[in-house]
């Protein structure tokens, strides 16, 4: 047996058809705001509507028809609508939820008007429910003067006013925040992922995080045939300075604004060697580069000619 959707969960999904309209219905939505100036700001929806029922009672026989008319036009828009309509009719009501750094909404005059009287209510009637004592409360409002009706319908607008600018203040300082967050995530999502980075980015990545390349065994029987790393010949420089001693600058054969850091590693010269323009000739070693490599940094120019 098939469990029924609770219908608390549904609402109507707001992309489909809106239903017609009866004739009163159509009256008063287009007459609300007439009635409302008639009224005056301070009025009430329960008031407007009692303004409109007696509007609505007392119309002639030929303007009724005219609201007829309209209600018919209506109910004929509502089924052309329906029968080319191929949506869902309702959706899961899910409310989103506020967030709590999001200002407080003000309140409305009628809780400020319940604010200290719902604790005196119930001082004087205990047994009463909240719905019973809300209800008073309510009979109490609509029966309650204007002259004393004015400081809660005023204090409501001074709070309305400060809520919508702390709400505009807030929402510039949340997109803030957002733009903030997203150029982190897109930050370490691109550090995870460098091949997503525009060209240059990754090639100044490259340049600034790629270690310097690995310096083969020198002569002397020391890691002979082994990759050093950069803390390993350091560690060379100290117990062989002749041997492996610190970079020096060497100029291109050809080039006197260009420079080099050279070492004695013969294999590290020659790939720093390979992007130089016009240089057409390199130097091979007659022995592998896994073998003793030290290089006389004299004779480093008669293997290098253009």
């Amino acid at each position: 047996m098939k469990k029924k959707k609770d219908k608390s969960t549904l609402r109507k999904a707001p992309q489909a058809p809106k239903r017609f309209k009866s004739s009163y219905i159509c009256f008063f939505t287009s007459k609300q705001a007439e009635f409302k100036k008639e009224l005056g700001d301070t009025s009430t929806i329960a008031e407007i509507s009692k303004l409109s029922g007696q509007k609505w009672k007392a119309l002639p026989a030929d303007v009724r028809n005219y609201w007829d008319d309209v209600a018919a036009k209506d109910k004929v828009r509502y089924a052309s609508e329906k029968a080319s309509y191929t949506g869902p009719w309702q959706v899961p009501s899910k409310r989103a939820k506020k967030d709590p750094s999001a200002p407080k909404r003000s309140m409305s005059a009628f809780l400020f008007f319940s604010q200290g009287r719902r604790s005196q209510i119930r001082a004087k009637n205990p047994e009463l429910k909240n719905t019973e004592v809300s209800k008073m409360l309510g009979d109490l409002w609509r029966n309650c003067p204007d002259d004393d009706r004015r400081p809660y319908v005023e204090k409501e607008k001074i709070e309305r006013e400060k809520y919508k600018i702390a709400m505009a203040r807030w929402k510039v300082e949340f997109k803030k925040l957002e733009e903030e967050e997203k150029e982190r995530e897109q930050y370490h999502y691109h550090q995870q992922n460098p091949l997503l980075l525009p060209i240059s980015q990754r090639q100044q990545q490259q340049y600034v995080q790629q270690p310097p390349p690995p310096t083969y065994g020198m002569e002397g029987g020391i890691a002979d045939g082994h990759i050093i790393n950069s803390g390993q010949h350091q560690q060379v420089q100290q117990h062989y300075p002749q041997v492996a001693g610190p970079y020096m600058q060497l100029p291109f054969p050809g080039f006197t604004q260009q420079y080099c850091k050279l070492s004695v590693n013969c294999l590290q010269y020659r790939l720093a060697f390979k992007f130089i323009p016009n240089v057409s000739h390199f130097y091979t070693p007659m022995f592998p580069v896994s073998a003793i490599c030290s290089i006389p940094t004299d004779r480093i120019q008669r293997w290098y000619r253009r």
